[in-house]
């Protein structure tokens, strides 16, 4: 069976001394052998997407962030802190197939926050997302 590894990121951001965003993100790598191409198609794919959630929250969301702290702060409003996080749950796994469960949840300005449900599922052997 492959052998998974999960990463994390996580991040507290700064603004005039106080944490205005945090993020947290978590995604898998195989790192069992042999080497096939299909193991690293997933590989890649799931450190892309994580590398664009990171660049997300440290580009556009920050600045976001510092909008809505300068403005809430401006008119005595209270400042929320923003988050991003990602979870992901393997929910089959064999040799030639795997299944992840993710889930994404971003929250701003705004009465609640967001998720978004991503699933992959993985024909390893040719790096094929069904």
């Amino acid at each position: 069976m492959n052998e998974l590894k999960f990463h994390v990121a996580e991040k507290e951001l700064y603004y005039k001394g106080e944490v205005i965003v945090k993020y947290s993100i978590e995604y898998p790598e195989i790192i069992s052998s042999p080497y096939e191409e299909g193991k690293q198609a997933f590989n890649y794919a799931n450190r892309k997407r994580a590398l664009e959630l990171k660049e997300f929250a440290e580009g556009k969301f920050y600045e976001q962030a510092k909008k809505v702290y300068d403005y809430n702060k401006e008119h005595d409003y209270p400042f929320i802190i923003f988050k991003l996080i990602l979870e992901t749950k393997v929910t089959y796994q064999n040799d030639r197939r795997i299944s992840l469960y993710q889930e994404e949840y971003i929250f701003s300005e705004n009465a609640h926050g967001n998720t978004i449900i991503n699933l992959q599922n993985w024909n390893l052997p040719d790096g094929e997302m069904l």
